[in-house]
């Protein structure tokens, strides 16, 4: 992991510039900056990453703020805006790889919906209703889930721990706790 970190290449988020950044490895980051107090003096907002979750859809979404207003984003789509021309101007992206959360450069590319239905059709065709372990693209399975949903039980960690130790995101690992998904694992 920490060689892709090293190779990780920032660019600013077109209509954010200077606000925020999109990386080639899927992150988005806030830039540091400054801002006036009630009482005229400046001070510095330290840049971060931002705080990004699992919506209903399972991509992972990220707020972003201009001028006092913020705006819900598609993690996927500021990533490919960002960083892959769409010459053919095609309104949706695939994650080649089938995983929602993936954001990785090399596993997004613009397609037209058409294309996105083949695409997941062609690479799942095995049984459409696969959940769990049973689908070949699965990060987690029936053992892991059991012990994530153990984890929490006991307060052993936090649910961004839980997520980091199993490669996942936190809102994956609140869908697990809440029965959201892996609703078969007992």
């Amino acid at each position: 992991m920490n060689n892709n970190l090293e190779s990780e290449i920032w660019k600013d988020i077109t209509g954010y510039e200077g606000l925020y950044q999109a990386s080639n490895l899927g992150r988005i980051k806030s830039l540091d900056r400054m801002r006036k107090n009630r009482w005229n003096t400046f001070y510095i907002i330290k840049g971060d990453y931002k705080k990004i979750w699992l919506n209903s859809s399972g991509h992972l979404t990220a707020n972003l703020n201009k001028y006092g207003e913020r705006s819900g984003f598609l993690v996927h789509r500021l990533i490919a805006l960002t960083f892959i021309p769409n010459l053919e101007n095609k309104p949706e992206i695939n994650h080649k790889n089938l995983i929602k959360i993936d954001n990785r450069i090399e596993n997004l590319e613009w397609v037209y919906n058409h294309e996105n239905v083949a695409h997941y059709h062609a690479n799942c065709k095995e049984n459409l209703s696969l959940k769990g372990e049973a689908c070949s693209f699965s990060k987690l399975n029936d053992k892991k889930i059991r012990e994530i949903r153990k984890m929490r039980l006991n307060n052993v960690l936090p649910n961004t721990k839980i997520a980091i130790k199993y490669g996942v995101s936190a809102g994956i690992i609140d869908h697990i706790i809440q029965g959201k998904t892996w609703r078969h694992v007992k």
